[in-house]
């Protein structure tokens, strides 16, 4: 979510269970310059300013598919394992939007399609 803040003007949420990863992502996206002031602390959910990243605690495998935090994204980036993402393919499936897309780094269902551009 720093990546696509700082180089694309993203509005980027990022969710994370643990504690030190989530000190460690948001110290990260204090150093880029997009650490948004309103960010959540630990469970508040906010959505950040174009260009800034905010974060909160939260376990995306606890989610229902009424959550706001699924809901209204346009695109969810998984930084997981296969079997975590395939466990979550259908709270996704059911939750997002027409259009909205998946990036998943390190897995692939399969059969999801391959996007190269």
């Amino acid at each position: 979510c720093i990546a696509a803040a700082a180089a694309f003007g993203a509005r980027a949420l990022g969710v994370e269970l643990d504690d030190d990863e989530l000190a460690v992502a948001r110290a990260r996206a204090e150093d880029a310059g997009v650490l948004d002031a309103a960010d959540g602390g630990e469970t508040t959910v906010v959505r950040p300013a174009p260009g800034r990243c905010a974060f909160v605690k939260r376990d995306m495998f606890a989610l229902a598919a009424d959550d706001a935090l699924i809901v209204g994204a346009t695109l969810i980036f998984l930084h997981l394992l296969p079997e975590p993402v395939a466990l979550l393919r259908p709270l996704l499936d059911a939750a997002m939007a027409r259009g909205a897309r998946v990036v998943a780094i390190n897995s692939r269902p399969a059969d999801a399609p391959v996007v190269r551009r």
